[in-house]
């Protein structure tokens, strides 16, 4: 959202992981995200999880996004996952919404993006993506890491 609202010219070139790596959001992207899905898509047999390979799907990012005279926006709450953060390029912003408001985001855009779910499929969602509080605590450790830079 931050990124569409601010960086949404023909300048930047927005990249969201979630529409490169979830199933469910790549079938709908456009432009680069839905480039850049096919991308790894094709290069790899089993595409790669994001949360163990973010250093390596970053470093592909970039390297792709060279043929564009752009500057590369990369939205992706995942950033807590990379291993070597001296790989990081440019500024950072870091947006902490409440854990709940971020949990109940991600509740009401799979309602909106499931209009027919059922009940039973919208409970498994809840409970697979109660994840996020488990995994939030390392954006902590995160932005101590870089700030260290």
């Amino acid at each position: 959202t931050y990124a569409n609202e601010h960086f949404k010219n023909d300048k930047y070139l927005i990249i969201d992981t979630d529409e490169i790596f979830s199933e469910s959001r790549f079938k709908d992207s456009k432009g680069i995200n839905k480039e850049l899905g096919e991308y790894f898509r094709s290069k790899y047999k089993e595409l790669l999880n994001i949360g163990d390979n973010f250093d390596l799907i970053y470093k592909e990012i970039l390297s792709y996004c060279k043929k564009y005279d752009k500057t590369i926006v990369i939205d992706s709450a995942l950033f807590h996952c990379i291993k070597d953060v001296s790989l990081l390029k440019g500024k950072i912003i870091i947006i902490r919404t409440c854990i709940d408001n971020c949990y109940n985001r991600t509740i009401e855009r799979y309602k909106k993006n499931n209009r027919d779910y059922s009940k039973d499929g919208l409970e498994s969602y809840k409970e697979k993506k109660k994840s996020i509080y488990k995994w939030y605590k390392y954006t902590n450790d995160f932005i101590e890491k870089i700030s260290k830079l």
